[in-house]
């Protein structure tokens, strides 16, 4: 629902528009980190996985590589879990290797070793001595994919790596490389071509010099792909790679060209080792005299499961007769390989698996496959899934317009989902509210406008479906074929009419449109792609095993973009680099990209791939189109925009933008403002695209791959590869970001308009531990937004011991309750006493204070709604972090915010409203306000009363211990005067609050100050509804109660407190001694 009611976005705020072509050279991008993103997962499907390894002296230490989200870590057997390489310009991990002699040492190898279509990408190899804390990179970076490093257990500086190199292309950076200075400098030792690299090593456990590699020949294209070549084969090596062999069919393996093998040693017989092997009939092989000489144990025709996504086989360390396959299902076999069977169901693991670490006791297994990570501690005989990695590797995003509203998305293998930006009703954006409404790979999932809790699926293939949630049910709704086969993409492009919300369009090489949700269709376009018919051998792809899944279709529609503009414009893009543009519904169409795609210098090589195109929402004839050559080894970033309808395009690519780019996202307000997603991030541009800045706030290194700013919130979507779904709460402030704030000591953007939701706590969880995911809640209350640049401070204002611990406890707290989008670090919750926050109402009273942060650039602090403690106020007291207590909930009604800091100030109005999902009767709120403030006062004075009672007695124990020291008639009867009054006190504060008879819990309902607290809230808490008739019967009645404690209170204070102090007065009475002159007597 990108697109539906952006119209009225269109004329809102056009004087934001106007920015200097140098503003980056003014803003620095850690200005910008108040507005730090978070991230709402989901966790519940996790992601694809490329590598594990755990400390064998310690297995509660675990390390998982996934393939576009970056490497995590446990430190207690997989319950709690951090990433640790974030801040690198890399995500996909192929390879994890720790020293186990020194398990600090950790090196990883980048790059995911499963070649499909969508594969991560990897730039070399890292190392940390540390246990993850800092990175050193060892080079490498052009391999791309890394399937194994090897280290050897005597010799830390020696290490192998095992590149696959590209899959895309052809590139010599490829084989194996050895190093024996700790990475500082690498040796080819094993190469065959530019075609074939290592798709698996294995290392004998008794001699680190003896190594098998299995070189793979494979080639991915756009359209097809080839398994399998003269190149593959396995080598052996018996002296650490000075000299290898190539084993062929004289030594038992199969004849003929070979593809991908995997290959492992037995733990505890070394000369035993298996080999799993794709060939024209793949079979899996066993030696016994260390890899020499092999023979078949099984050759069955599921032996070899799509070998080019999996093929990596496991021997058990405690058995050699125990062998794992790892492919679509985790398959064991006891005798040796002759037989399998199925060791996990799919309802307790994912499908097609990657990755496993097994103990030496062969009991605790840890495995990785498309759904996450699953742990078994019997060899298998049950599992538990890792279910807090968010690992979520999304295609596409998008969201509704419901309150809260909800973000919808599709992910590689883990199909459809929607669930919500955040909850009124719950601590936490967790797992549960998610629901899935679709399978397979999941792409383009939209909204239907018209019916809340519907809308329009894909997986892959164009298989589009209509679902609703509220009935469970989903109806395919695929195009009728015509008389010529529609090919759809993989990812098919889709879209929502933005003027006719029944209106559908679903992309094959024709533009189809739906008037009725996908019961009738027609055809709008002619062909729209080359049509080049050597790019249309799907059937045949796969190479030596046919892999036959539409992961190549190709010649078909990658994108649909209509303009909330002007209704008939649709912008087309394809996968073999046509730009279409029709501007009467589909009647004519127009090829625009030609000029473009001519591959001329400056331009865009022919037939490129064309992920995104986005229809401006300010101007129909404006658009801005990405394009993304990978698939053809060429990472050149292609951004362009024309502004008349594909005549003219001007490029955006900057040298800030690293890598190739998935989507590109116009703000709904601000034009200039954009949003660029690639392969290792989110970029921002904040002057039309005259230059970038890599967001770093929030958003690790991720591929971005789709982005959408909700018109209503103003909020930023982020939909990721690999670690599911961020959002960047109110984007507001970066489009009044310019050079002239950036020069301002203290600016104040403009402040949303804010909802007073009614929050409830209706929870699936009641305490759900530290191995549930919980996303990241929206921060309640009214967010001010502003630029500051500090002051220098005289003399630096160390935080107190008692603060430090309340904020850290804070802030343990908002984590676990998915309240930390808004702290990324422990200085983000520092605030300052030197910015002052106050709220006035529209007669200039002051009904709020807070204390603001005092962070260089951006800063963000949040009003609750909740009027100041009036004995607060009193005493001169601000609440820190914007968390206000005691006070009424503030009507609603226009008010003012305030900021001084250091002599300056702004301010600026704002309208907090009523919960829009509710029908909020204004005079009854009004009421219950005023009723409530009266309530407010008596909870007041009994807790002034208590107070007054405390501190008395404090300074009649103070006296008493004085006056035992001084011996006198009047001493005396100041003593007895004392007792006789703290009786009375006490039986006044037992009054408000009985002692217990003895420990435990005790029952406290009879103490005044009980009473009155659980009256009061009774009236306070009535928020829109009418207080009810039993509240306040409870209130009048405890009002009576009270009023007689306080003539008793004021008799007590003012007849014998007055008397007291008059006696200690008529006695002479001194906390302080005589002073004496001191001498000494040796002079």
């Amino acid at each position: 629902m990108k697109n539906f009611k952006m119209k009225s976005c269109i004329f809102i705020a056009i004087a934001l528009l106007i920015f200097s072509q140098s503003l980056f050279a003014k803003i620095d991008p850690q200005w910008l980190s108040g507005l730090s993103a978070r991230s709402i997962g989901p966790a519940n499907m996790s992601g694809r996985i490329g590598a594990i390894d755990v400390v064998v002296s310690n297995p509660n230490i675990i390390y998982v590589g996934t393939a576009t989200g970056g490497l995590w870590k446990s430190e207690d057997g997989g319950i709690t879990w951090t990433p640790i390489m974030d801040d690198k310009p890399v995500s996909s991990i192929g390879a994890v290797a720790i020293n186990q002699s020194n398990p600090n040492i950790v090196w990883i190898g980048t790059g995911e070793a499963t070649p499909r279509n969508s594969v991560g990408v990897g730039r070399g190899v890292y190392l940390t001595i540390d246990g993850g804390k800092t990175w050193e990179f060892l080079g490498l970076e052009k391999t791309e994919k890394i399937s194994k490093i090897f280290l050897h257990p005597d010799d830390p500086d020696v290490a192998y790596v095992g590149a696959m190199g590209t899959t895309w292309g052809e590139n010599a950076e490829r084989g194996v490389y050895k190093t024996e200075d700790g990475g500082k400098t690498w040796k080819k030792i094993l190469y065959v071509d530019n075609k074939t690299g290592v798709a698996d090593m294995a290392m004998d456990p008794k001699n680190p010099n003896k190594i098998i590699a299995a070189m793979w020949e494979h080639r991915r294209w756009p359209w097809f792909f080839k398994s399998g070549g003269p190149g593959s084969g396995l080598y052996i090596t018996v002296n650490g790679g000075k000299t290898w062999k190539k084993l062929t069919d004289k030594d038992g393996l199969p004849k003929g060209e070979l593809g991908r093998v995997g290959i492992a040693f037995s733990v505890n017989k070394p000369e035993i080792v298996y080999a799993l092997v794709e060939a024209k009939k793949s079979v899996l092989l066993r030696s016994i005299d260390g890899g020499f000489n092999w023979q078949v144990v099984n050759n069955e025709s599921d032996v070899g499961n799509r070998p080019f996504y999996y093929h990596r086989i496991w021997v058990n360390p405690a058995n050699e007769n125990i062998l794992y396959m790892l492919h679509s299902r985790m398959r064991i076999s006891e005798d040796a390989g002759k037989t399998f069977r199925s060791l996990t169901g799919f309802g307790q693991a994912h499908s097609d698996f990657h990755a496993m670490w097994i103990h030496p006791d062969g009991e605790r297994m840890v495995v990785g496959n498309d759904g996450g990570v699953v742990i078994s501690y019997n060899r298998g005989k049950s599992w538990r899934f890792v279910k807090n990695l968010p690992l979520g590797q999304f295609y596409h995003v998008s969201f509704d317009m419901e309150t809260p509203y909800n973000v919808y998305g599709g992910l590689q293998d883990n199909g459809s989902w929607v669930g919500p930006a955040y909850v009124l009703k719950e601590r936490a954006v967790y797992d549960y509210l998610w629901t899935t409404v679709g399978g397979g790979d999941g792409f383009d999932t939209e909204p239907d406008p018209e019916k809340p809790g519907a809308g329009y699926g894909m997986s892959q293939g164009g298989n589009l479906y209509y679902f609703d949630t509220h009935l469970g049910t989903s109806r395919g709704i695929v195009p009728t074929e015509s008389d010529v086969k529609h090919r759809y993409h993989w990812n098919a492009g889709f879209a929502v009419d933005p003027f006719k919300p029944a209106t559908i369009y679903l992309g094959s090489q024709f533009v189809h449109r739906s008037p009725d949700k996908g019961r009738t269709w027609e055809i709008i376009s002619p062909d729209l792609t080359t049509n080049d018919p050597e790019k249309q051998k799907q059937p045949e792809s796969g190479g030596l095993t046919l892999d036959v899944t539409n992961a190549e279709n190709h010649t078909s529609i990658l994108c649909i973009a209509p303009s909330s503009v002007q209704e008939g414009v649709i912008w087309v893009g394809t996968d073999d680099g046509n730009v279409q543009v029709t501007r009467d519904a589909g009647k004519t169409w127009k090829l625009v990209s030609k000029d473009l795609t001519s591959g001329k210098k400056g331009k865009v090589p022919p037939a490129t791939w064309i992920p995104h195109v986005e229809a401006s929402k300010f101007d129909a004839a404006t658009a801005y189109v990405v394009f993304d050559d990978h698939r053809r080894s060429n990472w050149t970033t292609y951004v362009y925009v024309t502004h008349d309808f594909g005549k003219s395009w001007k490029s955006l690519a900057t040298p800030e933008i690293d890598g190739f780019v998935h989507v590109i996202e116009e703000d709904t307000v601000n034009k200039n403002l954009l949003f660029l997603g690639t392969e290792f991030g989110l970029f921002v541009s904040l002057n039309g695209g005259k230059s970038w800045m890599k967001w770093t706030h929030g958003v690790p290194t991720v591929p971005v791959r789709d982005l959408a700013v909700h018109p209503r919130e103003n909020d930023l979507v982020i939909g990721t590869h690999g670690r599911s779904i961020y959002i960047i709460d109110d984007i507001s402030p970066l489009r009044e970001m310019t050079e002239e704030v950036a020069k301002k000591k203290l600016h104040l953007f403009k402040v949303q308009d804010s909802y007073q939701f009614q929050q409830g706590r209706l929870s699936a969880y009641l305490s759900p531990g530290d191995a549930s995911y919980a996303g990241q809640n929206k921060r309640r209350g009214v967010c001010f937004t502003y630029f500051l640049i500090p002051s220098e401070r005289k003399t630096e204002e160390p935080e107190s011991a008692e603060r430090d611990e309340m904020r850290q406890q804070m802030m343990a707290r908002m984590r676990q309750m998915g309240g930390m989008g808004q702290f990324r670090g422990a200085g983000m919750m520092r605030s300052s006493t030197r910015v002052a926050v106050t709220i006035e109402d529209t007669q200039g009273k002051q009904v709020a204070r807070l204390n603001g942060t005092e962070n260089k650039g951006i800063n963000r602090v949040y009003w609750n709604f909740r009027e100041q403690d009036p004995q607060a106020a009193a005493a001169g007291q601000a609440r820190s972090f914007g968390f206000m207590r005691g006070g009424m909930t503030a009507l609603p009604g226009e008010y003012t915010v305030k900021i001084k800091y250091d002599g300056q100030e702004v301010s600026q109005k704002f309208t907090v409203k009523s919960d829009p999902r509710i029908d909020v009767d204004l005079d009854v709120l009004k009421a219950n306000y005023e009723r409530g403030k009266k309530a407010q006062s008596l909870s007041n004075t009994i807790n002034s009363a208590g107070q007054q009672i405390d501190e008395t007695k404090k300074a009649i124990q103070t006296v008493v211990t004085a006056a035992r020291t001084i011996r006198s008639p009047k001493t005396r009867d100041l003593m007895k005067a004392a007792r006789e009054l703290e009786a009375k006190l006490n039986e006044l504060s037992e009054a408000l609050n009985p002692t217990p008879p003895k420990q435990g819990i005790a029952d406290r309902s009879a103490g005044l100050r009980t009473q009155v607290m659980r009256a009061v809230s009774g009236i306070t808490r009535a928020g829109h509804e009418p207080i009810s008739q039993a509240a306040e019967v409870r209130y009048e009645k405890v009002k009576k109660q009270a009023e007689a404690f306080l003539e008793k209170f004021n008799g007590v204070f003012q007849t014998d407190v007055e008397n007291f102090k008059k006696l200690l007065k008529e006695t002479n009475f001194s906390l302080f001694k005589p002073f004496k002159p001191l001498n000494l007597e040796d002079k």
